[in-house]
């Protein structure tokens, strides 16, 4: 790819992103506020939604009485009701069960932590070509020279290394 091939792909990209972040300012997600619904999901707690007695039973607390700030946490909630006669239909029971689901505290955790650049880096696979040149001392040239024409290397044309000793198996 060419240098200026290069420099016309990373203004595109640029361009495609100041476009992104523009429209999201514009739709109010702003990263203070992107920032506060994160940190409500990530340090929510359950003890804010139900409220357990001492005998261990659970009571739901209305969602009115919920502060907005802990209801964005809130990925659904549902009521599961189930209703039974007595044989002789002269009793009737409702059996009502409320089921909270809050959204992932570990993935709005994780979304901070690279906010705030304190997470590793995610590996990122990067390819392409290096080129890289070094001079061979003559006698080096000379050996690599022979072992591309013929395919071995003379045990005479060994190299010694700093302590005189020749480089190579003995």
């Amino acid at each position: 790819m060419s240098a200026e091939s290069k420099a016309i792909g990373e203004a595109v990209a640029e361009s495609i992103v100041a476009k992104r972040l523009a429209e999201m300012e514009k739709a109010g997600a702003k990263l203070p506020r992107l920032i506060k619904e994160l940190a409500a999901i990530a340090f929510s707690d359950i003890a804010d939604y139900v409220d357990v007695s001492d005998d261990g039973s659970l009571t739901a607390i209305p969602t009115a009485s919920i502060k907005p700030a802990k209801r964005k946490a809130i990925k659904k909630i549902k009521e599961h009701t189930r209703i039974t006669e007595s044989a002789d239909g002269e009793k009737i029971w409702k059996d009502s069960r409320i089921e909270y689901e809050l959204y992932d505290k570990l993935s709005a955790i994780t979304t901070l932590l690279k906010l705030r650049n304190d997470f590793p880096a995610e590996k990122q696979e990067i390819t392409g070509t290096i080129n890289h040149t070094h001079e061979l001392s003559p006698e080096l040239s000379e050996m690599v020279d022979a072992v591309l024409a013929n395919g071995v290397l003379s045990l005479a044309a060994k190299p010694k290394n700093g302590n005189g000793k020749n480089v190579g198996k003995k």
